[in-house]
């Protein structure tokens, strides 16, 4: 008889943590109304000043305004480009056309200031990464 080898198997990779999902009842229908004639404005926080103008953005976005700007990203092939365009439908949907148009104008906003008002934004519309890596799948 000959001798066989058994090899070392290899350490199971950790798994990523599952994401918490709410409880769900298969047979529940969620509905989500569309009856927007009677909405009000959304609430709104300020983001930046232009002289004695405060300037705000919508203070809770809808989960539907960073899955249309993902969707818009993903139509034009997912490129840097489709991605920056993605951003400018995020400033312009959170900040309101009158405010962009301002920030546009702006001639003595430092680079700086243009960092902070597109982290500011961005930061409420898609949500905080806690972990920091670009990535919200975990």
């Amino acid at each position: 008889m000959a001798a066989s080898a058994t090899r070392p198997r290899k350490p199971a990779r950790p798994r990523p943590p599952a994401r918490v999902l709410p409880p769900v009842d298969d047979e529940e229908v969620i509905a989500l109304d569309e009856d927007g004639d009677d909405e009000p404005e959304p609430a709104r926080v300020p983001v930046f000043s232009i002289g004695e103008q405060l300037h705000t953005m919508i203070a809770d976005p809808p989960p539907s305004l960073a899955l249309s700007a993902l969707e818009l990203a993903e139509r034009r092939g997912g490129t840097p480009q489709a991605i920056a365009l993605a951003d400018v439908f995020i400033m312009r949907a959170m900040l309101g056309e009158p405010s962009y148009r301002a920030l546009l104008a702006s001639r003595k906003m430092t680079r700086t200031q243009y960092l902070k008002i597109v982290a500011k934004v961005m930061k409420k519309a898609m949500g905080a990464l806690e972990d920091g890596d670009g990535s919200p799948n975990r």
